[in-house]
């Protein structure tokens, strides 16, 4: 990587337990977890845009500007953002269908005054991922 701009950081993953793991968006308290911090070098590869391809890569960095003016707007999320990056998809991978998962999860940090205010709206602070092959099912639904 070109760039030289870059941050050290730990990000926790899953370790080793005993057991199944549990995340409980809501109530942190009652958690199941064996968490372990992990060293990590990001690098900030906004001035390499365009040198990216999803094959090789997995990604590409590119310019989009949404019409979105409020990501709380479930509304605007769902009749704008949603078609809209449907859209990107289509143009940006060639792909003859894009299937759109339900939206995201907005999340906020302890020194918003949004923090807490829905449900599941608190940080996870862990690497994860938000479906399973299980879920594909569901969402593959129209």
């Amino acid at each position: 990587m070109a760039t030289d701009r870059m941050v050290e950081a730990e990000i926790n993953y899953q370790g080793d337990m005993p057991g199944r793991p549990a995340y409980y968006a809501t109530d942190y308290s009652r958690d199941r977890l064996a968490l372990q911090a992990c060293p990590v070098t990001i690098h900030d590869l906004r001035p390499e845009k365009g040198n990216q391809s999803l094959q090789e890569e997995g990604f590409i960095l590119i310019d989009h500007k949404s019409a979105v003016s409020d990501y709380r707007d479930e509304d605007q999320v769902a009749q704008i953002y949603m078609p809209e990056i449907e859209q990107l998809m289509l143009r940006l991978t060639g792909a003859s269908r894009v299937l759109m998962t339900p939206r995201g999860v907005l999340r906020f940090s302890e020194k918003s005054d949004d923090y807490g205010s829905r449900v599941n709206t608190r940080p996870a602070r862990f690497a994860h991922v938000d479906f399973t092959s299980n879920a594909l099912p569901v969402l593959l639904q129209p």
